[in-house]
């Protein structure tokens, strides 16, 4: 199965998050072509298991569609998806899968699919195996049961706005929600760590220091404030006169990005994905100093 990398959106998710999005997600939409050579979609239930969707339907449509010329076909979920009337802004979490279909003749394939179609709608029942024993034997002699070879899946991630907050206008996004860095020139990093250390107890690291806190609205959330010296040689700053560079963390960096370059704001680079970090982008403020915006993971 192929995850493809849509390095043209940092929208995108992982390969995780789109198999935990079709875990959880109660319906999908299976996209076909009839024999009219014209596209159509049909909800159904599914369950996602080891790098295939299975699901049902009827008899007649199996022979129809999935038994004809051509058994690729498409597969798409939208488990959340909100609406900013204010912005016309919307928020989602989707996945999309490419593949091929067929109808499950093998019997052990076959009673697998249904015992999992079955317990994925069921598991809040408890001892849902004993309890649906026989629907699911009912549902293995009577339903047929399709399988999805998934070749390619995309998924992505469109984050909502903030709430707004007291000083916010409904048509206004608090962008900036802190600090995520310091960083600043001198003529010897090693030796202005060390000194911070031993005067200030700042721990001396390669790469400066983490100052880790809680997030206000999610106290279970770790976040970061990175303090760090940069050598006196470094252009991470962009203009060499610049003595210090301030990252602010940011919510929705690629809508931001969008809206800072219509207002006419320099844009100096494109946003960037660091795995395991998040995404980067560089700016200029009003005085051209070089700035850095982060969304974090």
């Amino acid at each position: 199965m192929e995850f493809n990398n849509v390095k043209s959106s940092v929208m995108q998710i992982t390969n995780e998050e789109c198999i935990e999005i079709l875990d959880k997600a109660a319906a999908g939409l299976l996209a076909l072509l009839d024999e009219d050579g014209y596209p159509y979609t049909v909800p159904v239930n599914f369950v996602y298991s080891e790098g295939c969707i299975y699901l049902h339907s009827a008899s007649e449509f199996f022979h129809s569609n999935v038994m004809g010329e051509s058994s690729r076909v498409g597969f798409s979920v939208i488990l959340r998806d909100t609406i900013e009337p204010e912005t016309f802004l919307t928020g989602y979490d989707s996945v999309l899968c490419l593949g091929q279909i067929r109808v499950v003749a093998d019997g052990d394939e076959k009673q697998k699919a249904v015992s999992e179609l079955v317990l994925k709608y069921t598991k809040e029942i408890p001892n849902n195996v004993e309890h649906y024993a026989q629907e699911i034997q009912t549902f293995y002699m009577q339903t047929p049961i399709l399988r999805l070879d998934i070749v390619r899946m995309t998924g992505k991630n469109s984050g909502t706005k903030m709430k707004v907050g007291r000083g916010d206008t409904p048509s206004q996004e608090k962008k900036v929600t802190g600090i995520g860095g310091i960083f600043f020139k001198t003529k010897d990093p090693i030796a202005t760590r060390k000194w911070y250390e031993e005067h200030l107890g700042i721990p001396d690291t390669p790469y400066g220091y983490s100052f880790e806190w809680y997030e206000q609205k999610d106290s279970d959330r770790i976040s970061t404030t990175v303090w760090s010296p940069f050598p006196e040689s470094s252009d991470y700053f962009g203009d060499n006169n610049q003595e210090y560079m301030i990252n602010y963390r940011v919510q929705n960096l690629e809508r931001l990005a969008v809206q800072l370059r219509e207002q006419g704001v320099t844009i100096l680079d494109s946003v960037e994905d660091f795995e395991g970090i998040g995404r980067f982008l560089h700016i200029l403020d009003v005085d051209a100093r070089r700035i850095e915006l982060w969304e974090p993971l």
